[in-house]
């Protein structure tokens, strides 16, 4: 009988070195690579930011003053405002997803998202960074709220409305309540 209480305390001690090891060796890779992990980041931010806001000649941001949210004007080559970005976040099926939402330069129309972070489920949720669920928001309203519609085509959807991702209602609603959250800042910060 003691034999197996030697053994049992030997494999404690064993899984309990390992771990801690495991844990250590993580941390360490983890730290390695934190720079360039926030350096990448920052490049799908930005490469992000001048695909909503096309017609910019350069980017003034990232800027928090009287917002909630991180948001980047793009400017002309005359300086004057060539449309807005706002780095906006909602819950989806599997923790916060984070979409870019691009506005023109009067604050009135969305020029188009960037899913710069998601969480969903691959070949499902994970559909939201697609060209085709993201070009529904493209020139639409930042007056009307959007919602997510289950069941119909893209093709369909009236003012307001964003055709859910089938199979993935949870996922296409979280990005529209991101652009929701968006336009309303946008609204507060831009809207002339």
């Amino acid at each position: 009988m003691e034999a197996k209480k030697e053994v049992s305390y030997k494999a404690v001690i064993s899984v309990t070195i390992t771990a801690l090891f495991s844990g250590f060796l993580l941390s360490f890779i983890y730290s390695s690579f934190e720079r360039d992990i926030e350096e990448n980041n920052k490049k799908t931010i930005i490469n992000g930011v001048k695909a909503v806001i096309p017609n910019a000649s350069s980017i003034e941001g990232p800027l928090t003053e009287n917002s909630i949210f991180e948001y980047y004007i793009g400017k002309k080559e005359d300086g004057s405002d060539a449309g807005y970005a706002i780095l906006s976040y909602a819950s989806g099926y599997n923790g916060d997803n984070k979409v870019l939402v691009g506005f023109n330069e009067d604050a009135t129309e969305i020029t188009g998202i960037v899913v710069t972070s998601q969480a969903e489920t691959p070949g499902l949720g994970a559909k939201i960074v697609e060209a085709d669920f993201r070009k529904q928001f493209e020139n639409k309203s930042s007056v009307v709220e959007l919602s997510a519609v289950k069941g119909i085509k893209a093709e369909e959807a009236l003012d307001g409305q964003i055709a859910a991702i089938s199979g993935a209602t949870i996922s296409s609603t979280s990005v529209v309540n991101a652009v929701n959250s968006a336009r309303n800042e946008a609204i507060n910060l831009f809207l002339k």
